[in-house]
């Protein structure tokens, strides 16, 4: 796995911070089914990992929360991955409120840290399940995370894990100055999946929702973007809301390792008012 930092990501991180107002709501962090460790990082620290189990383990999803957020207030996206064979492991990154670093960390070094815990998180995935095929997802700041491992770059900074086959995005950062530009998802090689909703908007960072679909546009490899009518920022832990994309995310899951990845994706119906784009890479 490729780790680059730059001067210029620590700087722009901070331009990130505003993420901070929106998080998932809290009817969605009871955790059940899922069991926390402690992950050594090999400098003297750990970051708590939360893991998300089938009996029969088909695949492995990375989850990277949204900033400020953290990994149980996902447990219905988890549980349905879950659901599909893939043992979810998600680390808590110490953005979150209920990181025991909260208020005590800087953007940048809260950025560094979540690249960090990535890895690691794929490095004990590739101990633990090293014969499973990997995908990396997440939410709002932790899609970026999910899309740096797929190949995307931000502020110079590259995670780029060659065991991650797909990516699947729920939402976006938007495109933030000097961290985040259309040019970040070019070098995206894998099958992607990105998420957003007619209501997807952050103030101060994204005001318009078709922002959140430039990963799609711009990347380098197949990519389909779903938009969901009237879904806000924080869909990613609706149930109802995951319930109406599902029958998207498991097709497209379901095609990956498959000669053609948008296999299960053609043609399929799509809930009253919401809408599919794809990639140049996904049309041909």
């Amino acid at each position: 796995m490729r780790l680059a930092l730059s001067r210029r990501m620590f700087m722009a991180a901070a331009l990130a911070a505003p993420l901070a107002l929106h998080l998932p709501v809290e009817a969605s962090t009871g955790g059940q089914g899922s069991q926390v460790i402690e992950l050594p990082l090999g400098d003297d620290r750990a970051v708590p990992l939360t893991i998300w189990e089938p009996e029969a383990a088909q695949g492995v999803a990375l989850f990277s929360h949204g900033y400020n957020s953290w990994p149980t207030a996902y447990d219905a996206l988890a549980q349905r991955l879950s659901s599909l064979g893939y043992v979810v492991l998600a680390p808590l990154h110490p953005d979150s409120l209920r990181s025991e670093q909260a208020g005590q960390i800087s953007p940048q070094d809260s950025f560094r840290a979540r690249l960090e815990n990535m890895a690691a998180t794929s490095a004990f995935a590739a101990t633990q399940f090293p014969d499973l095929p990997v995908i990396a997802a997440g939410h709002s700041f932790g899609s970026l995370d999910a899309m740096l491992l797929g190949g995307a770059s931000a502020g110079g900074a590259r995670l780029r894990d060659t065991r991650v086959t797909a990516v699947l995005g729920f939402s976006s950062p938007g495109l933030v100055p000097g961290l985040i530009d259309a040019s970040s998802f070019v070098g995206i090689d894998v099958p992607m999946l990105l998420i957003s909703g007619t209501q997807d908007t952050v103030p101060g960072l994204v005001d318009d929702a078709e922002q959140h679909l430039v990963p799609v546009q711009q990347s380098g490899t197949a990519a389909w973007g779903l938009v969901l009518e009237g879904a806000s920022h924080d869909f990613a832990a609706d149930d109802a809301m995951l319930g109406r994309a599902w029958p998207v995310v498991s097709a497209f899951l379901g095609s990956q390792g498959q000669p053609d990845p948008s296999a299960g994706l053609v043609g399929i119906s799509l809930a009253a008012g919401d809408r599919m784009i794809l990639s140049e890479g996904a049309e041909r």
